[in-house]
């Protein structure tokens, strides 16, 4: 049946709940259908969830199997989510083996060194490191290395904040330009 959880509450491996409110300690290893969580929620691997709502306050981390959700509070991922929002003032964090759908993000959202997302529609502030499927609306800084060397040899690299793009705009911005070639410079100056 359905469960509401103000204090520590454990649902282990094969076991099953219907929805569930929480505002305590809830660690899934099982299954659980939709959850509204105002406390704190460990969905440990092998764990799977219907819908998350997380709301502001509460903290979910994730090494399972989650659906789609939405986050007023903060979110780990080390598992699996499916398509979400991350509203103002929320925190997402995707880890590396953190797999995301779609995401609408107002809030904070850092996809780490391993981690993969869905498109991002980002007006809040988003830092990618993993992979990502497209974002709107976000500034992206090229990487540089300090040698065109002619075979495989290994290079340091480097950024920029000189040198912009936005795809959403198709805006790219250079600073402190300087043309020591040719130049052919198109239409709408």
């Amino acid at each position: 049946g359905n469960v509401t959880n103000s204090g520590d509450f454990t649902n282990n491996s094969g076991a099953t709940t219907g929805d569930v409110s929480n505002t305590g300690t809830f660690t899934n290893s099982g299954t659980t259908g939709n959850v509204t969580n105002d406390g704190t929620f460990t969905n440990n691997s092998g764990g799977v969830i219907g819908t998350l709502t997380n709301n502001s306050g509460g903290t979910f981390t994730n090494f399972g199997t989650t659906g789609n959700w939405t986050n007023s509070g903060t979110i780990t991922n080390s598992g699996t989510m499916g398509n979400g929002t991350n509203n103002s003032g929320a925190t997402f964090t995707n880890n590396s083996g953190g797999v995301t759908g779609v995401v609408t993000n107002s809030g904070t959202f850092t996809n780490n060194s391993g981690g993969t997302t869905g498109a991002v529609t980002n007006t809040g502030t988003f830092t990618n490191a993993g992979t990502t499927g497209n974002v709107t609306n976000s500034t992206f800084y090229p990487t540089f290395v300090n040698a065109n060397n002619s075979s495989a040899t290994p290079s340091t690299v480097y950024t920029t904040s000189g040198i912009s793009i936005n795809p959403s705009t198709n805006t790219l911005t250079v600073a402190n330009q300087s043309v020591t070639s040719n130049a052919t410079i198109g239409s709408n100056l």
